[in-house]
């Protein structure tokens, strides 16, 4: 009996020797990439599913190694200076909702597009209420949560104007659909399959690469296997992903509604994901324009003028895929550029 203990003890530790090495061998390899720690920090938060600590600092580096990230979090957990609740005299303000892109990955607080519309509209010389933006961006959030900040959020501010930024990867996480993700216990975000591995599986998956590895993978196959995902047919009418873009609209039109209703003005921005662009990617715009115009909303694209200032310009990270500060000048720019031409903004 003690040879056959000994002999499964023998093999369990050879087990765990070999483990250990192709451990240190795909680290040494960097076959996975680092966790994504800009992306940490995450609560649970009923009214809009999930949302960042509030006073929380997250710094480090984007996985892709292409910049250094600070993010700090204000008293309701959003990338913004602090707000007094009721407007003050004297102040035209601007809720802005919207994904990772309007929280500002990718740069530091004062190069994001929404502090640098906010300089852009108070440096005007003919400026005549100073205005401050509510800057209500959270990552992995689209139109169907922002219409829950919107609600939750937004009105406690009394907005004179509401800004909802759009990129097509909306109409995927519209597909995949509110549930798709959920807060771990360690604050980062788990997929609906990712959350399959119990909290076992998530501790490995924060302290093992060769567990990272695997669970990448299984989580990639189940998702193929299992959501009926067809990107490019984001760029097209009647596509599989037809049904995610009537939601994406009946969601702006709600939130449009809302906003008729406290009397404020209403403003769709659609930023494209990451070049080379083709001429099927004006799609969303076309789209996005035809929505805004059947429903008196202000519509402003910023792939043209993003396209244009590409050659001279890195405008988005290669590898992360959101914008530089280069990027976020351009679209800061074109916003500012529509809102003073209709006057919009006093």
């Amino acid at each position: 009996m003690r040879d056959v203990i000994l002999g499964w003890l023998l093999k369990l530790a050879l087990i765990g020797l070999s483990l250990g090495g192709v451990e240190l061998l795909v680290r040494l390899a960097r076959l996975v990439p680092p966790l994504e720690s800009q992306y940490a920090g995450n609560v649970a938060d009923s009214p809009i599913s999930f949302g960042k600590r509030p006073f929380s600092t997250l710094t480090g580096r984007a996985a892709s190694g292409e910049f250094t990230f600070t993010y700090h979090h204000n008293s309701r957990g959003f990338r913004d200076d602090e707000h007094e609740t009721t407007k003050p005299p004297g102040v035209f303000r601007i809720v802005a909702l919207g994904d990772s892109f309007t929280y500002g990955v990718g740069a530091a607080f004062e190069e994001t597009y929404l502090a640098r519309l906010e300089r852009l509209l108070n440096d005007r010389p003919t400026a005549q209420r100073r205005v401050e933006i509510i800057k209500l961006g959270l990552p992995r959030h689209f139109p169907t949560l922002e219409e829950g900040v919107l609600e939750h959020y937004g009105w406690s501010f009394e907005p004179d104007l509401v800004l909802v930024t759009v990129l097509p990867n909306d109409v995927i996480d519209t597909a995949l659909g509110v549930d798709a993700m959920l807060v771990s216990e360690s604050g980062f975000l788990l997929s609906r399959y990712g959350q399959r591995f119990g909290r076992a599986g998530e501790w490995m998956y924060l302290h093992s690469h060769l567990a990272r590895v695997f669970m990448v993978h299984a989580t990639a196959l189940l998702l193929s296997y299992t959501a009926d995902l067809h990107p490019q047919d984001i760029y097209r009418d009647q596509g599989a992903h037809e049904s995610d873009w009537r939601q994406l609209e009946a969601d702006l039109a709600h939130m449009q509604e809302s906003t008729r209703q406290h009397g404020a003005g209403f403003v769709v921005v659609s930023i494209p994901q990451r070049s080379p662009w083709q001429d099927f990617h004006e799609y969303p715009d076309r789209r996005l324009a035809t929505w805004s115009i059947e429903h008196g909303a202000l519509f402003i694209a910023t792939l043209p003028t993003l396209r244009a200032a590409e050659p001279s310009a890195q405008l988005y990270w290669p590898k992360d895929g959101h914008c530089t500060p280069a990027g976020y000048a351009v679209i800061a720019r074109t916003v500012f550029a529509e809102l003073t031409a209709h006057q919009l903004v006093p």
